[in-house]
């Protein structure tokens, strides 16, 4: 944090379903950023999987979840256990979700998906938001289509 602070205008950070758990490390940067002075902020990084409604995003949560490649799953975990220099090593190789990474999922119709970004984008120090789709061409085109439109956070822009 200290390192973006002085040299950086942004830090990437692992989202949490925990809205307070994002703060804490929104506010960790922004307290750096005040002993520099600078404008910095966070983008945060989350998982995005959009079904016609909550129950069909979930089942597809749940489907990635039982048929993980466990083999590839040790793998990337051992691989990324090798780097001890900080928390992002430590989150994806803790085995309980790294088929996702570790990285916290936005699952559901498009009107959850919007409502959860607004969310995490009302949170002090977000900048942005780094997606990531379960199925990249669908889920893109399903966020820009569907759920842009209802994204209160996103007036400004407009």
């Amino acid at each position: 944090m200290q390192f973006t602070a002085e040299h950086c205008n942004h830090n990437f950070v692992i989202g949490d379903a925990d809205t307070e758990v994002v703060a804490a490390a929104n506010r960790q940067l922004l307290d750096a950023a005040a002993v520099t002075g600078r404008d910095v902020g966070s983008y945060v990084l989350f998982i995005v999987v959009i079904g016609e409604t909550d129950e069909e995003a979930e089942a597809k949560v749940q489907y990635y979840r039982e048929n993980a490649d466990l083999d590839a799953i040790a793998f990337m975990t051992g691989q990324a256990a090798m780097d001890n220099s900080g928390a992002t090593a430590a989150r994806i190789t803790e085995l309980q979700g790294a088929c996702f990474f570790n990285i916290a999922i936005i699952a559901g119709c498009p009107e959850t998906v919007a409502a959860k970004v607004d969310e995490f984008a009302a949170i002090e120090g977000t900048s942005g938001m780094m997606l990531v789709f379960d199925d990249f061409v669908q889920g893109v085109t399903d966020f820009g289509e569907k759920v842009m439109p209802l994204l209160t956070c996103r007036e400004s822009v407009a």
